[in-house]
């Protein structure tokens, strides 16, 4: 019967329209976005009838440059609350481990901490994080080494 109406109508048209519409319809509010997490690398697969994995919660680790050091380690660490006790440039981030993500964030204060684009940064240039300000800069390790790090994300106020 279908290859019987080989020209398409006006009517054959909208009512094909009028299908999508409802199948699209249908769909709205439905879709659902999975995230696996896991520490070795692999996705985690949600149970059966799982429809949220939950919040992802970083572990806070407080450090404090002390001038005139500018070094600082991320082994082990998640989220980073940095202070320090004078402005600084030039940041240096080391101890990570390949593919890690740590986020940094101002701490309290009203001192600037500058991470500066180049040898051991990938970030697109020099991002300066001043305390109290809620500034973050996300990055992650991409040097075997451990003191490789490229931008994921940043946010100055």
């Amino acid at each position: 019967m279908f290859l019987k109406y080989r020209k398409p109508t006006i009517a054959w048209v909208v009512f094909l329209l009028l299908c999508g519409g409802v199948v699209f319809a249908s769909f709205q509010g439905k879709m659902e976005r999975y995230y696996g997490i896991s520490t070795d690398g692999s996705v985690a697969t949600l149970p059966a009838g799982t429809t949220t994995l939950g919040a992802l919660v970083l572990t806070n680790t407080a450090v404090s440059l002390t001038s005139p050091t500018v070094t600082f380690s991320a082994a082990g660490k998640q989220l980073i609350t940095l202070n320090s006790d004078e402005n600084q440039t030039a940041i240096v981030l080391t101890g990570g481990t390949m593919n890690q993500i740590v986020t940094i964030r101002s701490g309290a204060g009203s001192n600037t901490m500058q991470f500066d684009d180049g040898t051991s940064m990938t970030i697109g240039g020099n991002i300066v994080l001043t305390e109290a300000q809620n500034d973050y800069l996300t990055l992650q390790c991409i040097g075997v080494n451990g003191d490789t790090w490229a931008a994921v994300s940043a946010h100055d106020n």
